[in-house]
Order: C-alpha cells, then structure tokens, then sequence
C-alpha cells in the first residue's frame, strides 16, 4: 500500500485508506473477477473507492484473455411459476397502460386550423385592450 490520499467517506465520512481488495463486475453477459485491486476502504462502513486510472486499467484487462477462471454456480431464487406469474401481471399491466393511452387518444378533442385561427384572433383583440 502506496498511502494515497482519499477524501472522508462520502457516506458516513469516515477515513479513507488504501487497500488492496476483490471487485466483481459485469461485462456484457460475464461476470469478471479482479483481484488485488488498489482501492480507497472507509474505515467505518467499507464502502468502497477506485480511482478512475484503476478503473481504465480495469477495462483494459477485460480486453485480455485471463489466466485464471472461476466456476460460478448460478440459483433461480423464485421458482419458475412464481416467475412466469410475475411476468405476465407485468404483460398484463402493460397492456391495461397501452389501452388506457389508446383512449385517452380516442377521447381526445382536436380543433381545426380554423377554430384555431379564431381563438388566436381573439387573443390579440384582448390583448389590443391591454396595450400589448
């Protein structure tokens, strides 16, 4: 550790001091793994802080093939039909939006160019009694 300087804690504002930590991100459809990545710790909480140069150099080495992979078991936390059912309340009230939209459009009242025209004449008459 270096002892590079960070700010307090942006959440509880606590100190900040340099660790070397592991940060697991998503890059596209791969969750990515890095290990022993410089990083502000607060003292405190542990939330944590990378420096934009670390972070570049991050993503540059998402560009590389790796030396080392993980196998990652992966769980469903809701069964399927819990998940199905949610899914189609979501369709359904989705489609309650759209219709309710659809309405509201149909209900909708439009003028004409002239009825337009003759409310736009009606302002500037009012407005000639105003001294506009």
């Amino acid at each position: 550790m270096n002892g590079r300087q960070y700010s307090s804690c942006s959440y509880c504002s606590s100190g900040v001091e340099e660790r070397h930590v592991r940060i697991e991100m998503w890059v596209g459809d791969s969750l990515v793994v890095f290990e022993n990545v410089p990083a502000g710790v607060c003292d405190h909480c542990g939330e944590e802080y990378i420096r934009a140069d670390v972070q570049e150099k991050m993503v540059g080495l998402t560009k590389t093939p790796s030396k080392k992979t993980l196998q990652v078991p992966v769980y469903q936390f809701s069964d399927p039909l819990t998940a199905a059912k949610a899914a189609a309340k979501a369709k359904k009230r989705d489609t309650q939006k759209a219709v309710d939209v659809a309405e509201r459009e149909d209900n909708a009242q439009y003028a004409s160019e002239e009825e337009i025209s003759e409310l736009l004449e009606m302002n500037f008459e009012e407005g000639d009694d105003t001294g506009l």
